[in-house]
């Protein structure tokens, strides 16, 4: 952890905590993720609301609902901003007979990278990287009393800021594309799963690129109006307004915008039932 993005050194237990709920978060589930059967997927509207992105960017930034956290997560929700404020420097390990999903997973990290607005570039040595993309071929990952497909699992301080991220992408996996978007798109902040959206994020759904909304949340997080540790309330009321310019950005005939009031609504009444004074991840 960098000295110059932490107030204080964080007790340890706090830290473990953090970097578990972030892998437990980041991840596709065995059994509720890809590859399951067709009874699970859904078909939310491809052009989504104003209130659709809006709540979206809630379960997924700030892990507003528990139906949206990890197939089966009983954590604590982070409740703040988390995202990158410094370059990307990968390195790649584990298995190498796949050179296209090595090339798939460079070329996903960058293109997410750009709409986020943070270099990356390859690391010159191992021990410089702090985003490290890890390739098996296994039946699933164990992680304690759960297994993943797939995962993500950053590492974030008191501050909002990401410090590293552990990317496992396993080549045996039904739709390695899938993965590797969902996962990578996880490594930026947008922890959770939208279930209510058509999203890469969702396990719901058999989404293998990013959606107008997945692109709309990402350029909604990366603004510089929304600053890490920010609030869930601050952080809404903002992503309220530049929700719009960032859809048209991409897509000038999107619909108009509509009532996002009940989403911050709800977010102020939530608010004002949090406790005073509950600890941050780190």
């Amino acid at each position: 952890m960098e000295a110059e993005n932490t107030v204080r050194q964080p007790a340890k237990s706090l830290i473990r905590r953090a970097v578990l709920a972030a892998v437990l978060v980041a991840a596709l589930w065995l059994g509720a993720g890809i590859g399951t059967a067709s009874a699970l997927v859904q078909t939310p509207s491809g052009t989504p609301s104003h209130e659709d992105i809006l709540r979206g960017f809630d379960a997924s930034a700030l892990s507003a609902s528990r139906d949206d956290v990890a197939y089966g997560g009983s954590y604590d929700p982070v409740g703040m901003i988390i995202k990158w404020q410094k370059p990307i420097v990968y390195k790649i390990e584990g298995l190498r007979a796949r050179p296209e999903a090595i090339t798939l997973a460079i070329a996903t990290l960058k293109q997410q990278a750009a709409l986020a607005g943070i270099a990356v570039r390859a690391a010159g040595a191992p021990s410089e990287a702090n985003y490290t993309i890890a390739f098996r071929n296994v039946a699933n990952f164990d992680l304690g009393d759960r297994k993943a497909i797939c995962y993500a699992g950053p590492n974030y301080n008191t501050s909002g800021h990401i410090q590293h991220v552990n990317l496992q992408i396993n080549l045996a996996a039904p739709n390695i594309e899938r993965c590797v978007r969902h996962e990578i798109l996880h490594s930026f902040g947008l922890l959770n799963h939208p279930h209510h959206l058509q999203s890469v994020l969702s396990y719901r759904t058999d989404v293998s690129d990013l959606t107008e909304a997945d692109l709309v949340m990402l350029r909604s997080l990366y603004d510089a109006r929304i600053t890490p540790a920010m609030s869930r309330l601050a952080a809404l009321v903002t992503v309220d307004g530049l929700i719009e310019a960032n859809r048209r950005a991409r897509k000038p005939r999107a619909p108009p915008e509509t009532d996002a009031g009940p989403g911050l609504r709800a977010a102020r009444a939530e608010q004002g039932k949090a406790p005073a004074n509950r600890p941050r991840p780190a």
